[in-house]
This record gives structure tokens, C-alpha cells and sequence, in this order.
């Protein structure tokens, strides 16, 4: 029998996914994560939301939500009714988020956004939007923006103010006296889940996001985010760990020259292994490497523009883009093994950071932690989202932990509404 090539190439440049052992690497992720709360050097940038999650959602009061997201960016007019109830006062208008495929600049996005928004100004006041991208968020939940990543490519971005910018925007165009409130889509999914299931039993809440980007946000007492002074020592407070940025994942030298082919090298080190904007262009990368040692043919070196979606489709049925290239005996064989082990390795990573928010997320009374889970990939991509319960469940049991991992429909829009609408 044949020796499988592509499980040989995997252990050779130490990708196996099943050398990711998250009992193994809980603790450095977790003195990362309070590097990162202490104000240290970290590759975990911990940023505060400001977020008052102790306090009451207005009823009645329209908000326009926009989920600025890696891929799309979507805008809904939304209320809460009487009880509770969260109401679409408009379909989910869809577009293209600006800064996919073409390079804007930053003039250009506000601009563009404003007029997106502006139609929606004549029944609302209140814009509430999710920005998917490092952004460091102000007490007046305004966001100062850190870094544009996801291949996404806007100049002029870094150090603005997204909420103060897109305000003067929407005056410039006749919409003045506008408050924007920033989130991030991993503090909306976390908000959107505790909407969900009120009065659970549930000891704390927390939003995962693994769509074209990831991140991570969770509950954290206050006392220990020591890089904020003056903060109320009995209080808690939702922290967006920008957990895409974590830089302490076993990383291969492939890997390493994979991130010098992007846009932002250096950067993201752990959205680069998992997430959907690089999966695809990841697989490619290792086939293609895979093809100069042999593995395959020379053919395989014209691989191109692989995506998530690409992956998926290869790993449920073993056709599409990446099957067209493999014409030797074995190939297919070959290549599904360092596809698979390239998903399910981004499933333990993902568990990673799942497990340790859990572990250092502070919890009231109970154990039992919700996990509001968002994003394409986590969902859609074959046999990822079955991989990361697998591996979390069993380590949390080892703390005496327990989560259950929630979907709700429309996450990030629903969260970012209940954000603009805390008082």
C-alpha cells in the first residue's frame, strides 16, 4: 500500500493538526490575554467596549445597526418591542464592504458608508455599527481605529475616528445631530446571546466570530484590566481580545512564508491560520509546496485563487477547483490530507481561544458558560465546527467547566442594536 504523501508532508513541516493539544496551550494563551489586560507587550490587544451590559435595552427606539464585517456589510433598521422582542423595521439591505478587491481611500469609505446610511436617517438617529477590524473603543463609545486587516484595503484609516468621522459625513450630507456608537462583532454576537437566553443560568457570556476574520470577546472583572485606571473595582466589563492577532499558535515555516505573501505580514498571525479570508489561499500555498517537493506534478503549480468556499467543496465530495488539478494517481488522496489537516487544525486553534476565554471569563454563580458562535466559516466549512466542540468540551470538563454553543440568526445586527440602546 501506497504511503500517504500528504500526511507525510504535514508531519515533515510540523502542521499535524493533531500535535495542537489545547490543554498543552492554555496557559501561554491565557498570560497573553492578561499581558495584553496589564498594558505589556502582547500580540492580544484586549481592547475594552465600554459596553454597559448591566444596563436597560431602550424599547421602542429605533437604531440603525451596520455590521461592517471581513467580506459584507449589512445595514438594518431595528427596535426592541415591549417584552424584549427584537424588530426588523427594514429588510437587510446587503453590499459589498468597501475596501474588498479594490483599494479606497478613507475619505471614500465615509462617504460611501454616509450614503448607504442616509435614507435610513429620516426615522432614526442612533447608528450602532459593528467594525469588524482592530479599533481601539473610547469611553464616549467612539472607536479609534488600529489597523485595517482581512486583505481589506482602505488608506488613511489607522488612528481615526470612525464614529466622529462618519457623523461629520452624514452632517456633511444633511443628517446632522447623528450619535454613532462602535462595537465590534465579537462583543455583538456575546450581547445578542445574552438577549437570547436571559435568566439561564448561564455564569457568563461569550461571542466567537470565525468568518473571513476571527475574534473573540468575553466578560473580564475589572480589577484585573490594570492598563485602565479608575475603574469601579467590583465591576465587569466585555473585552474584544482581537484574538486574530494572537502570535503564540505553533506556526511552521511554511506558515511563516505563507504570511509574507499577504498583505499585511507579521500581522494576524492566527486569522492567517483559521479564519475563511486565508484558508483558501493557505491550502493553495501548501499544495503548491507540496508540488515543488514532489508530492505532485508541476501542474499543480498553476493552482490558483483557491477559496474557503473551495476547500469545503473538495473536502464534501472531492471536486471543484483544487480537484481539477490533481490528475496523477493519488493526488486526490495526497491533497485531501493536507486540506483536511490544514480545517482541523484551524478547529483546534479555534478551540483555543474558545476554551481560554472560558476559563478566564468572569463568571456569577455558575460554571456553565454560553458560547455565541458566528461566522460562515464555523458553520459552513466541512467538518471544521465538529472538530472544535470536540476538543473543547473535553478540556473545559478538565476545569470544571461546561459551555453550550449558541447560534442565533442575525448575531452581529442584533447585538450591535442592543449596543447602540444600553443606557
Amino acid at each position: 500500500m501506497q504511503e500517504n504523501l500528504g500526511l507525510e508532508f504535514v508531519r515533515k513541516h510540523g502542521m499535524d493538526y493533531r500535535d495542537i493539544r489545547i490543554e498543552e496551550l492554555l496557559e501561554t494563551y491565557l498570560e497573553e490575554m492578561q499581558r495584553g489586560l496589564d498594558g505589556n507587550d502582547s500580540s492580544l490587544l484586549m481592547l475594552p467596549s465600554y459596553v454597559n451590559t448591566a444596563g436597560t435595552v431602550q424599547r421602542g427606539q429605533p437604531v440603525v445597526a451596520v455590521d461592517a464585517g471581513g467580506t459584507n456589510l449589512r445595514i438594518a433598521l431595528i427596535e426592541f418591542g415591549a417584552s424584549g422582542e427584537c424588530r426588523f423595521l427594514s429588510e437587510i439591505r446587503r453590499y459589498k464592504m468597501p475596501g474588498v478587491g479594490e483599494e479606497i481611500s478613507a475619505e471614500t469609505f465615509f462617504d460611501r458608508l454616509s450614503g448607504w446610511l442616509l435614507p435610513y436617517m429620516k426615522k432614526a438617529c442612533e447608528v450602532s455599527i459593528s467594525f469588524a477590524y482592530p479599533t481601539e473603543i473610547l469611553p464616549n463609545l467612539d472607536g479609534r481605529i488600529v489597523r485595517m486587516v482581512k486583505e481589506v484595503s482602505i488608506t488613511g484609516m489607522e488612528g481615526r475616528l470612525l464614529g466622529e468621522c462618519l457623523s461629520r459625513s452624514l452632517s456633511e450630507k444633511g443628517a446632522a445631530h447623528c450619535r454613532v456608537v462602535v462595537t465590534n462583532d465579537a462583543v455583538a454576537s456575546a450581547l445578542a446571546g445574552m438577549a437570547e437566553k436571559p435568566g439561564e443560568g448561564y455564569g457568563s457570556f461569550i461571542g466567537i466570530i470565525l468568518g473571513t476574520g476571527n475574534n473573540g470577546c468575553y466578560i473580564e472583572s475589572n480589577k484585573k484590566i490594570r492598563k485602565i485606571k479608575g475603574l469601579p473595582t467590583g465591576g465587569t466589563m466585555m473585552i474584544n481580545t482581537e484574538g486574530g492577532g494572537y502570535a503564540l499558535a505553533p506556526r511552521s515555516k511554511l506558515d511563516a512564508e505563507f504570511d509574507g505573501t499577504t498583505n499585511d505580514p507579521g500581522y494576524h498571525m492566527c486569522e492567517k491560520m483559521v479564519s475563511g479570508a486565508y484558508i483558501g489561499p493557505l491550502c493553495e500555498f501548501l499544495l503548491k509546496s507540496a508540488s515543488k517537493e514532489g508530492i505532485f506534478g508541476p501542474y499543480m503549480q498553476k493552482l490558483h485563487q483557491v477559496a474557503s468556499a473551495d476547500v469545503d467543496k473538495f473536502l464534501k465530495d472531492g471536486e471543484g477547483r483544487i480537484a481539477e488539478f490533481c490528475l496523477k494517481p493519488n493526488d486526490v488522496e495526497n491533497a485531501y490530507s493536507i486540506v483536511e489537516n490544514t480545517v482541523l487544525r484551524a478547529a483546534r486553534l479555534c478551540a483555543l481561544q474558545m476554551a481560554a476565554m472560558a476559563a478566564k471569563s468572569k463568571k456569577k454563580e455558575s460554571n456553565r458558560v454560553c458560547i455565541t458562535a458566528e461566522g460562515s466559516t464555523y458553520y459552513k466549512m466541512c467538518g471544521l465546527q465538529e472538530e472544535v466542540l470536540k476538543t473543547l468540551h473535553p478540556c473545559l470538563a478538565q476545569l470544571n467547566l461546561s459551555a453550550d454553543v449558541l447560534e442565533v440568526e442575525n448575531a452581529v445586527l442584533k447585538g450591535c442594536a442592543i449596543a447602540g440602546l444600553l443606557k
